[in-house]
């Protein structure tokens, strides 16, 4: 038994390390597949997007690792694009460069007057700072936009795998608090899933919360986890890992709360197709 890694980001954007270092971490720990997911191009600077010169590099450089370990591990070439409505690049974009798969995440929510998107998932100090000036203050307004544009991003793109549905809870605290209780974040979520449902999207089950220690659960929370069950949308388990050594962070843990909720199979690119491959706590049953 053994696990599949498709959210994965190396030296090309914010991760640390050379793709082929992911590679033979990978192997040591006996994976069936590996994909990775560099943080596409935007339009404007930011810290963790790869630029337009890395992204061909990082492109070429994965092909390069299919072609030395191909025999070993299979070995997949996708990217996570980021949605602003009206700034970034359509999925077909990226698309066109041959890419194996995308996931499609929201990691800002609102635009400052500046012209510059806020980020949702940056320090808090600065989604305070958008809470104040794009929203007037309301935190509530900046996650009901939050998941408004989940939603317009799941109807415009064309994606496999929604990453971290809802990674805006990591800036619930009380200088700008919102309760998962609360009937109108409940009706997001189930808004949100719904149309997830439509589309036949896959969902990422995100441990990166919980081995970095700054999220109590995954990314998305186990109450949400149970409704995708129930709904019978797919899921995927992924560590979002900017090193090597983060390639299963919690995936035991975590395969055993999601094989008590009722889930016996993982969506995952395996083959060269979309497949569901069974899963016990221990990793995955290869047939």
């Amino acid at each position: 038994m053994s696990w599949v890694n498709f959210h994965n980001h190396t030296k090309y954007c914010d991760g640390t390390s050379d793709i082929n270092d992911y590679v033979m971490e990978a192997l040591k720990l006996k994976m069936k597949a590996l994909g990775f997911s560099g943080h596409a191009p935007v339009p404007w600077k930011t810290t963790w997007n790869m630029t337009d010169e890395n992204l061909e590099r990082y492109l070429n450089d994965v092909a390069k690792a299919k072609e030395l370990f191909g025999n070993e591990i299979e070995i997949y070439r996708g990217l996570e694009i980021d949605y602003v409505p009206g700034r970034t690049h359509h999925s077909s974009y990226f698309k066109n460069m041959g890419v194996d798969f995308l996931i499609a995440s929201i990691h800002f929510a609102g635009v400052f007057e500046d012209g510059i998107p806020c980020e949702m998932d940056g320090p808090h100090g600065l989604f305070l700072k958008g809470v104040r000036e794009i929203f007037g203050g309301d935190s509530r307004a900046m996650v009901e936009h939050y998941f408004h544009t989940t939603r317009q991003m799941i109807d415009s793109l064309d994606f496999d795998i929604i990453g971290h549905l809802d990674k805006i809870k990591i800036q619930n605290r009380p200088e700008s608090p919102f309760s998962e209780n609360e009937p109108w974040y409940k009706n997001e979520i189930l808004r949100t899933l719904e149309k997830i449902k439509q589309k036949n999207c896959i969902v990422e089950v995100n441990t990166r919360g919980l081995y970095k220690g700054v999220c109590s659960e995954t990314y998305p929370s186990e109450w949400i986890l149970k409704i995708v069950y129930e709904m019978g949308i797919p899921i995927v388990l992924s560590s979002d890992s900017h090193a090597p050594a983060e390639l299963n962070g919690f995936f035991p843990e975590v395969a055993q709360t999601l094989y008590n909720t009722g889930f016996r199979v993982f969506r995952i690119l395996y083959r060269g197709a979309w497949r569901d491959v069974p899963f016990t706590p221990r990793g995955m049953e290869w047939v």
